[in-house]
C-alpha cells in the first residue's frame, strides 16, 4: 500500500501544451514511479508539479531506500533511468536524481515547453 500526494501549480489553466510534451511528462513520471514501487520499498510518494507558460518542472520524492550513487554506471545501458536521462536531454531540459536512506529518492526535472498558440504563429 503506497499513499501518493499530488500537487499541481498552474497559474494560467487556459495553457494548451502539445500533446508530445503531455505524454513524455507521464511516460517520465511512469518511469519514476515504476522504480518507487520496485526498488525502494517506499509507502509514500510526494508528486509536486509546475507548469508555466514557458516551462515544466516536476518533483518527486518517495521515502524508499534511496538510489545508490553509481546508478548510472551500475545499471545496465537500456535501464529505463537511462532512457529517462535521454529524453530529457533531447527536450533540452534538467535532471537530477539523489537519495539515501533517510530522505529516500528525489527525482526532479524540468524542460521548456512549446505552446500550440506559440506554434500557430
Amino acid at each position: 500500500e503506497v499513499t501518493i500526494h499530488l500537487s499541481v501549480d498552474c497559474p494560467d489553466y487556459d495553457i494548451k501544451v502539445l500533446p508530445i510534451v503531455t505524454i513524455t511528462v507521464l511516460q517520465l513520471m511512469q518511469e519514476v514511479l515504476d522504480n518507487a514501487f520496485y526498488y525502494s520499498n517506499a509507502n509514500k510518494i510526494l508528486i509536486q508539479t509546475y507548469i508555466n507558460s514557458r516551462m515544466i518542472d516536476i518533483y518527486i520524492n518517495d521515502n524508499g531506500a534511496g538510489i545508490p550513487s553509481d546508478y548510472m554506471t551500475a545499471s545496465s545501458w537500456h535501464s529505463g533511468l537511462h532512457r529517462l536521462h535521454e529524453i530529457i536531454h533531447l527536450f533540452d531540459g534538467k535532471l537530477q536524481i539523489d537519495g539515501d536512506i533517510i530522505s529516500g529518492t528525489n527525482v526532479r526535472f524540468s524542460f521548456p515547453i512549446c505552446l500550440e498558440d506559440n506554434e500557430s504563429k
